[in-house]
């Protein structure tokens, strides 16, 4: 159904769709599970999963910002743990859905098929190039940062090897989990379409054995609290979210699947669901301070309501802009890394606290500083993404021409 432009909610809208730039309407259907999810614009592409992405960005912009504070009433905490707080699961899920759509749409049927030289190149060029531009840009802010401070953020160690930026911003160990995935999801496809209840049972054998490592590390609250867990081996190794993406490969195979014939997932969402308010947001089983295993089924299901209720194609201008942004998520989560990092949203409120200050309480100061970070990382995100493209497709024709002079 096409929303009518005279609601005011679109009126209210309007500095967001000035930001970021529309799709053309289109009626097409997007809900082929045998497309390519590619970051380019594609007709075929399925349009709820874009969509899906860009609400969970703007959730993990939202988490990570004044706003998203952990609240100390159990029944917020409980709301946002289920809601605000499950952004970069639903990304795990639809990790593992995307790999799922694509290994199938290529018919892989073996790992020499499925880990290719084309899927490598593809991944190089979608994943690891921005992530190498981002490991640049967080350098030259460190370096700045560093010239008019004397504080040094720079973080080079081991961690840097699996992925983690120069500059230890929330949420780096979502970037080392999408570039371990990157040799981990021919492996997991491969293994799912000869076995699937095996490899989806092993997945969560391992994510849980992985917590249990985690559980006998951190004994106590006490330990937990005292530790670095953000350095924990079960907090940046892919095997501790495996349950999580070998979810999101299963919807690729069950993709138009009526969700009320789900029931086996309505059920493990019900547990997650319980597990996560009771063991984290009342802190009853504060042993497992991360249990992935037990928490899986719930963003899946996110994931399956996303695809059922989320518009099917673009019928209004929002949509196109907010499916602009899913496609750039992965520029966007890169960005607010490094912004967050270097205490972006620290900044704006000193700007406004010097600027305003005998009419500015602190509410307005934290709303205000939120809202401004996510259009700033929003902002700084789509022009992070354009230039990426632009540098691939440069990059692109420069060894297309290198081709051809080798073939003369």
């Amino acid at each position: 159904m096409i929303l009518s432009k005279q609601r005011p909610i679109w009126k209210a809208l309007s500095l967001y769709s000035a930001l970021v730039p529309s799709m053309p309407v289109n009626t097409e259907t997007r809900t082929d599970p045998s497309v390519v999810c590619s970051d380019s614009v594609d007709p075929r592409r399925i349009l709820q999963i874009d969509l899906l992405k860009a609400l969970a960005i703007t959730a993990v912009l939202i988490q990570h910002t004044a706003l998203g504070f952990e609240p100390n009433d159990a029944v917020l905490r409980a709301v946002f743990d289920l809601s605000l707080y499950q952004g970069v699961p639903v990304f795990l899920v639809v990790l593992g859905l995307n790999a799922g759509l694509s290994f199938t749409r290529r018919g892989c049927k073996s790992l020499k098929e499925a880990l290719s030289q084309a899927y490598l190149f593809r991944r190089f060029f979608r994943i690891l190039c921005p992530f190498f531009m981002a490991f640049l840009l967080a350098l030259f802010v460190g370096a700045i940062f560093f010239l008019k401070t004397g504080m040094d953020i720079i973080y080079i160690g081991p961690f840097t090897l699996i992925g983690f930026l120069p500059i230890l911003g929330p949420g780096n160990f979502y970037v080392s989990i999408v570039l371990q995935s990157i040799v981990a999801l021919p492996f997991l496809y491969v293994a799912y379409k000869k076995r699937p209840l095996v490899t989806i049972g092993s997945c969560f054998a391992i994510s849980a054995i992985v917590t249990l490592v985690t559980v006998f590390q951190y004994p106590n609250q006490a330990a937990y609290a005292a530790s670095d867990y953000y350095f924990s081996f079960a907090y940046v190794c892919i095997l501790a979210y495996l349950a999580t993406i070998a979810l999101g490969i299963w919807l690729s195979d069950h993709f138009n699947e009526r969700l009320e014939r789900n029931h086996l997932v309505m059920l493990g969402a019900a547990v997650s669901a319980c597990y996560i308010v009771i063991a984290l947001s009342a802190n009853v089983l504060n042993r497992l301070p991360v249990l992935e295993a037990l928490t899986s089924f719930y963003p899946l299901l996110l994931v399956l309501l996303g695809i059922r209720y989320l518009p099917d194609r673009v019928t209004h201008g929002f949509v196109g802009r907010l499916a602009f942004l899913g496609r750039a998520s992965y520029h966007i989560f890169l960005v607010q890394i490094i912004f967050f990092g270097v205490g972006g949203a620290g900044a704006w409120v000193a700007l406004m606290t010097a600027l305003h200050q005998p009419i500015l309480n602190d509410t307005v100061l934290l709303i205000s500083s939120s809202l401004a970070s996510i259009a700033i990382c929003i902002a700084a995100g789509v022009i992070f993404q354009q230039i990426s493209n632009f540098l691939t497709v440069f990059i692109l024709k420069m060894m297309n021409k290198h081709t051809v002079r080798e073939n003369l």
